[in-house]
This record gives C-alpha cells, sequence and structure tokens, in this order.
C-alpha cells in the first residue's frame, strides 16, 4: 500500500507540475551562502544522507535461506524490485522536493508531509483523504521499518551469544519462543537513543547509517579475506567484487562519520571500539571459566562418591529465636551433626533475650554469640569459623544455612533479608564455604489482617 501511494503521489505531482506549473518559491530572509570547500561539503553531506536509502539491501541477503528455490535466482529479483524501488521513490521525491520548493530543517514537517500537502491539498474531501491516507502510509512503514529491528536483532545477538561473545542469556528463548532478552534490550536501548536524541529523525538516520555501513566494510573486507585464503574456483573475479565493495562502502562510512559526525556519529565511532573490546573479554571469560570446569577423563572414569574426603558442619546465624530461626535449626539437624547456632550481639539487651529465648528450646546444640563494637554482621562470622574456638580442619565444609523469608510483593523484599544478601556475597568468596538458605513462605499481610483465627502458636513452623 505504501508503495502504491507513493507512486501515486508522484504521478499526481509531476502531472500537477506539468499542468498547472511549479508554485511558486516561499518567501524567505536573503541570505548569503559562500562557495569553495562549503560546497564541497555540502555535497558529501548531501551524499551521506541519500546512502541511508540504501541501508535496507543487506535485509535480502540475510534473508537468502528464507528464499524458495532456487534461493539465489528469487533473492537476485527481490534485489532487482527492490534497486528499482529506491531508485523510482527516493529519485522520484527528490525531484518533487526541487519542484515544489519543500523545505527541510527542524521546525518544518517531514518532505513527504509537505510534498503531500502541496500536491493534494486540504481544501476538498478528497484532498483530504488522500492527504491523511499516504502520511497515513509513511506511519504505518515507519512502524513496520522499526519492528524489523526487533525481529532481526535478538536472534543476531542470539548467535553471538552462542559463540560466546555476548551473555548467554541473550541465547535463551522465552515463554512465547521469542528471544526475549534480546528484545527488552533493545527496548530500553531504543528508549534510551530516542530520549538522548529528542526522536530527531535526521540524527537517528546519520547515526544508523554510519554502524550500517560500518558493517558492510566489516562483512566485505571479511569476503575479501576468505576468497584469498579458499581461492575456489573463479575467485579473483568474486574476490575483486568484495574488495571494491568494502573500499566504497569504507569510503561511505568515512564521509558518513565526517559529515554526521556532531549529530552522533562519533557515538558509533566511539562504542564500536568499546563494543569490541567487551566482547572479546566476555569471550575471554567464558573460555577460562570452561578451562577450569572441565572434568578430566581419569576424574569421569574414576569418579566414586562413596569416596567422601570431608566432614559437612553446619553454622546457622540467627538475629532472634523466631519461627524462620527455629526453622533452618530444623533442617540443619537433617544434614549434619556438627551444628552451631551463632549471633552477633549489638546491643546486650538484645543479647540477654536471645539467650533466655535460646535457652527455653532445650535444644543441645551450642550458641555461640560474638559482640560487634563496630556494629558488622560479617565480619564476626568469617572471624569465628577461622578462629581456634570453631576447630576447623582442612578439608571440612562449612555449610552457613541462612533463615530467609519469602514474601509476596515485590517491594517487601526491600524490607528483609538485606543482612543475608550481604553476608552470602562475603561468603562466597571462600572456597570451603556452602551457602544456603532456609525460606519461611509468608501470608499475605490482609489475610494476617483482617484474620482473627491467625494463631502463631499453632502454626507448625516446619
Amino acid at each position: 500500500m505504501f508503495i502504491i501511494l507513493m507512486v501515486f503521489l508522484l504521478g499526481t505531482g509531476f502531472i500537477k507540475a506539468a499542468v498547472t506549473g511549479p508554485p511558486p518559491l516561499p518567501d524567505v530572509e536573503p541570505g548569503y551562502f559562500g562557495a569553495g570547500s562549503v560546497t564541497l561539503f555540502l555535497l558529501l553531506r548531501a551524499f551521506s544522507n541519500g546512502c541511508a536509502a540504501v541501508t535496507g539491501i543487506e535485509a535480502v541477503s540475510n534473508s537468502v535461506p528464507n528464499f524458495r528455490e532456487p534461493a539465489r535466482k528469487h533473492a537476485k529479483r527481490v534485489l532487482a524490485l527492490l534497486a528499482l524501488i529506491i531508485v523510482v521513490l527516493f529519485g522520484g521525491m527528490a525531484l518533487l522536493s526541487n519542484l515544489y520548493h519543500a523545505t527541510p530543517g527542524e521546525g518544518n514537517p517531514a518532505l513527504i508531509v509537505q510534498i503531500a500537502d502541496m500536491v493534494y491539498g486540504r481544501t476538498t474531501l478528497l484532498g483530504s483523504a488522500a492527504f491523511y491516507f499516504t502520511v497515513g502510509s509513511v506511519f504505518l512503514i515507519l512502524i513496520l521499518a522499526a519492528n524489523t529491528a526487533f525481529s532481526g536483532f535478538p536472534m543476531l545477538v542470539s548467535v553471538i551469544s552462542s559463540d560466546g561473545f555476548l551473555p548467554r542469556q541473550f541465547r535463551s528463548r522465552g515463554e512465547r519462543l521469542s528471544f526475549s532478552n534480546g528484545i527488552i534490550f533493545l527496548t530500553l536501548f531504543a528508549v534510551i537513543l530516542i530520549i538522548a536524541f529528542k526522536a530527531n529523525v535526521g540524527k537517528l538516520i546519520g547515526l544508523y547509517a554510519v554502524g550500517v555501513f560500518i558493517s558492510f566494510t566489516l562483512s566485505q573486507a571479511g569476503m575479501f579475506v576468505r576468497w584469498l585464503k579458499n581461492r575456489g574456483k573463479r575467485w579473483v573475479p568474486k574476490a575483486a567484487v568484495n574488495g571494491v565493495g568494502a573500499l566504497l562502502t569504507f569510503f561511505v562510512a568515512v564521509i558518513i562519520g565526517v559529515t554526521k559526525f556532531d549529530e552522533g556519529a562519533y557515538i558509533v565511532i566511539f562504542v564500536i571500539p568499546l563494543m569490541i573490546t567487551g566482547m572479546l573479554k566476555i569471550k575471554r571469560h567464558y573460555f577460562a571459566v570452561a578451562k577450569q570446569l572441565k572434568v578430566s577423563k581419569e576424574v569421569l572414569e574414576n569418579f566414586d562418591i562413596e569416596n567422601v574426603k570431608y566432614r559437612n558442619r553446619v553454622i546457622v546465624p540467627i538475629e532472634s529465636v523466631n519461627r524462620s530461626s527455629i526453622r533452618a535449626i530444623r533442617f540443619a539437624k537433617t544434614i549434619s551433626d556438627n551444628i552451631t547456632v551463632f549471633s552477633v550481639a549489638l546491643e546486650k539487651e538484645k543479647e540477654k533475650k536471645l539467650r533466655e529465648d535460646y535457652a527455653k528450646l532445650h535444644v543441645d546444640i551450642p550458641l555461640v554469640i560474638w559482640n560487634s563494637p563496630y556494629r558488622k554482621v560479617v565480619d564476626p562470622l568469617i572471624k569465628y569459623i577461622e578462629s581456634e574456638e570453631y576447630k576447623y580442619r582442612q578439608g571440612d565444609i562449612i555449610t552457613v544455612l541462612l533463615p530467609e523469608f519469602s514474601v509476596r510483593k515485590w517491594w517487601h523484599r526491600i524490607l528483609h533479608n538485606q543482612t543475608r544478601i550481604f553476608i552470602a556475597r562475603e561468603l562466597l568468596k571462600h572456597k570451603h564455604i556452602v551457602v544456603a538458605t532456609m525460606p519461611l513462605q509468608l501470608k499475605d499481610d490482609k489475610e494476617i489482617i483482617n484474620s482473627a483465627k491467625y494463631n502463631p502458636d499453632k502454626e507448625k513452623p516446619w
């Protein structure tokens, strides 16, 4: 529909200009326009703007596997048709812009909107309908153009992620079998760009074009190097095509980068090296992790699960005696006979109350309380594990079992379990310490407040 409406607009515009003559020039302030180097810069700037119109051709080459056989033949036809459409629409709009004296720039409507308004007019019902249909088709085609990124980008990052150059979360599919993480990342990045550039299409296109032509240059250069290495049948003309393509796209990328530098192209020029550096670091990290996790063939063949050389000792850090801490102590009893309940005393009164409440449990598990004059919680626990009082033996595995509340609402998590997060983060740095949590599922606040029948003494903590 968009192509039909654009062709109709071009035909109507040329016929109207031929019959009634071009419209008069708009009233503008007289000014002085220099020549020389400024003219060359303007030509380069216009050339860079025009190059953005041909950036869609890579979609055809990327979709060759999706074509019906013979795929190459059908792809060539589509590419030729796409080139014809670009020449007709882009060239026709350029001619109409000159004929009707459309004025680009900030504060003015888009050129297509200006041309449609001058060609159709909005004085009649038919003219208004044609104008709004044309503008509506432009709006819809822009939405479709934006949607192509959300179908192509997540697939691209999933492939890169599979090769280890991006976080592996990008290769995971969501519940609807789409690459949800890639879509979310692209959405956030698009929002940032729109806000940063104030939704200025002209600046965003320049930012997009320089990135596209850099990718064109890299792909053409990669194919050129491939032909030089493999040298198959008729490799010389193929290498020549890719070599010339790499040079042309490189020059275009340089021109766009220079002419659009102050409009945001500098972001791509600086960000791409940072992205490459980050991707290489991610790849090295995954490689290092894989090397450390790899199990040798001898270990696999001689693995004996019964040959346990260490014993498990459990520490249950608590702040007070409550249903959550009692639940954790009971569970600790099922996984080890060597259990210690540990607490950090920040106030004398709370320490006294804790000792009294713990004595009422009548358990044979020792309670160890360390004072912390500087009100630190994690350091005393680590120092206790390393102290002679705990009598840690080389080879023992220490399981630190942390009581935890499982709350119903997301904002409740901010109010609870913050100390547990800090303790777990510090303890995970020690290779002989295992951090485990014992959750207690809490009921909804309204259910507890509105229920007079709720009796915590009758609720079993286990």
